[in-house]
């Protein structure tokens, strides 16, 4: 959580700017941490649970097209509440935070941060386990 805090006042400068909420103001950069904390979340547990940083830069990537994507369907003639709409209100806040919370539950992350892969066990390992040299463990 404290670097989806970090994270979203790496981005202040450019939210303060109206680069995400340009109706909110100052509130904006606040808005936008709590977005960073739940989104945060999700790309901490892909982190640990992959032991690598390339399914966050996607998740990143997809999550900034789908805000886009979104945004070109809107209506030209209302403006979008922007503390309810999108993945960056409430309704998507509450989106991440129940998947967030799918993830950790149903697929927890154990010991160093990482599943082991097979084979990093190596043979005092499986023998421990029961099996000889070559066990596959999974």
């Amino acid at each position: 959580m404290a670097t989806g805090v970090i994270w979203g006042l790496w981005h202040a400068p450019l939210t303060l700017r109206g680069y995400n909420y340009p109706e909110l103001g100052a509130w904006a950069a606040a808005v936008f941490v709590v977005t960073c904390v739940f989104f945060g979340l999700v790309l901490g547990w892909l982190r640990m649970r992959s032991g690598s940083v390339w399914p966050c830069v996607v998740a990143h990537a997809a999550l900034n097209a789908h805000a886009i994507g979104v945004s070109a369907f809107g209506s030209l003639d209302e403006k979008p509440n922007q503390l309810l709409n999108g993945h960056g209100g409430a309704v998507g806040w509450v989106l991440l935070a129940i998947l967030a919370a799918i993830l950790f539950l149903l697929f927890p992350v154990r010991g160093n941060g990482h599943l082991e892969q097979v084979g990093e066990v190596g043979v005092a390992g499986a023998q421990r386990a029961g099996g000889g040299p070559g066990t596959n463990l999974r």
